[in-house]
């Protein structure tokens, strides 16, 4: 097990290692989802499950990497971790409509109705 360090201000017990999502996505273009490999999608199966058994509990990702979300929103379902800490990241706009849109275009990829962590 990782230990974990408070998140800043909060009482949220966060490991002190992530599972960065910048370097698992199959392509740095948001790719549809009918253009996921099988091969892909099995390479991060397996990074996941690798990543819970060795105790890594926060799963990082960004609106900005490619087909991450839409590949995280594919596969988490399939790798239960009931201590998962998700976080995704949005570039802030200046049009509140438009951060809006790229949000809820996080959600819909993450197949989340939720994240734990929202970076902005």
């Amino acid at each position: 097990m990782l230990p974990t360090r408070r998140f800043g201000r909060t009482e949220l017990a966060m490991p002190v290692l992530s599972l960065g999502g910048m370097r698992y996505q199959q392509s740095w273009s948001d790719l549809p989802a009918e253009e996921l490999t099988v091969e892909s999608q099995a390479h991060l199966r397996g990074v996941l499950e690798a990543a819970v058994s060795a105790g890594f509990h926060h799963i990082e990702t960004a609106r900005g990497y490619g087909t991450s979300e839409r590949q995280l929103g594919v596969v988490l379902p399939q790798v239960p971790d009931p201590q998962r800490i998700l976080q995704t990241k949005v570039a802030p706009e200046a049009d509140p409509d438009r951060f809006e849109a790229q949000l809820a275009l996080s959600f819909e990829r993450l197949a989340a109705q939720r994240v734990d962590l929202l970076g902005i």
